[in-house]
């Protein structure tokens, strides 16, 4: 829906201003985000165990954009 147009709005944004890749940040018992990046094929890239000020961890997803 709404949110996946949105993404894709970004991602067509970001190629024509020149970038390579589009991050996705989300805490890790975010599920639905979880899969909402995975449908959107976007792949796992990293976590950080602190970034939160709760501790929270947050998980990366990134895509390319070619």
């Amino acid at each position: 829906g709404v949110g996946s147009r949105l993404v894709l709005a970004a991602q067509a944004w970001a190629r024509e201003h020149g970038h390579d890749r589009l991050v996705m940040e989300m805490q890790s018992k975010n599920y639905p985000a979880i899969r909402f990046a995975q449908k959107l094929a976007f792949e796992f890239s990293g976590y950080n165990d602190r970034y939160y000020e709760n501790q929270d961890i947050a998980l990366f997803f990134a895509k390319r954009l070619v």
